[in-house]
């Protein structure tokens, strides 16, 4: 049928909706991070001042090291090399500051320039500027962070009521899409069951629609987050 052969085009289209959508530039998220002299910090507090301080890379691990000291990745908590600031972000890399606030955000692209906008849609973390412990941005990090009744907090508070409609839409498109195919099965079965069919068909396509609409709503949403932190730090008004 025409129609089956038309759903088959319909994952390689939410591929590239969802490929577009994840390389929307991140908005510029607080001031540009100071410099500061080289030094390591390791995880139990222990502070290395040196002249010079980076990674160095061998054929199986890389450590980070202080003028002549090494240290292994994974006792290292933060890090200057004079330029920029990385931070051990818990998945096996240090990635750099990108914006410093009252929320210092640190991204896993581990870029050698501050260059804005990033593309790196997904993968940032968050610190409260008091605090020492990095989190991965969701809403549930960034809500403590920012005031409720603040401007910032009202955008977060529009994208947590996006996101639960988004949710709930996208319930109904899988609902609608998987009782399509059911329908149109049933139909298959059946010698008379052409009626059926074309029902079940036309339930798959519109489910399949709207899951695609959800979910690329979805990830536009996260936008909102970004927002959020940018107004939090000073550097985009509320309108």
């Amino acid at each position: 049928m025409k129609n089956i052969h038309q759903l088959r085009l319909i994952p390689l289209f939410i591929t590239l909706l969802l490929f577009a959508a994840s390389c929307h530039p991140v908005l510029q998220l607080g001031k540009k991070p100071a410099a500061v002299a080289p030094y390591v910090r390791l995880k139990d507090g222990t502070v290395i001042h040196a002249k010079e301080a980076g990674q160095e890379m061998d054929f199986q691990n890389s450590r980070i090291v202080a003028d002549d000291q090494a240290f292994p990745r994974k006792q290292v908590a933060i890090y200057s090399n004079g330029e920029q600031t990385f931070a051990n972000l818990h998945n096996g890399k240090f990635g750099p500051k990108i914006a410093e606030g009252k929320i210092n955000v640190y991204s896993v692209t581990n870029a050698a320039h501050y260059g804005y906008p990033y593309h790196d849609y997904g993968e940032l973390y968050i610190q409260d500027s008091g605090s020492s412990n990095l989190r991965y941005m969701r809403y549930r990090t960034l809500k403590p962070m920012i005031p409720a009744y603040s401007p910032a907090g009202q955008v977060l508070a529009g994208y947590k009521q996006t996101r639960t409609v988004v949710r709930l839409t996208l319930l109904g498109g899988f609902a609608a899409f998987f009782a399509g195919t059911a329908i149109a099965g049933n139909g298959v079965m059946q010698n008379n069951g052409d009626g059926k069919i074309r029902t079940g068909m036309a339930m798959i396509v519109g489910g399949a629609g709207i899951i695609t609409t959800a979910t690329i709503s979805l990830y536009a949403n996260k936008t909102k987050m970004r927002r959020a932190v940018a107004i939090r730090n000073g550097v985009l008004s509320y309108r």
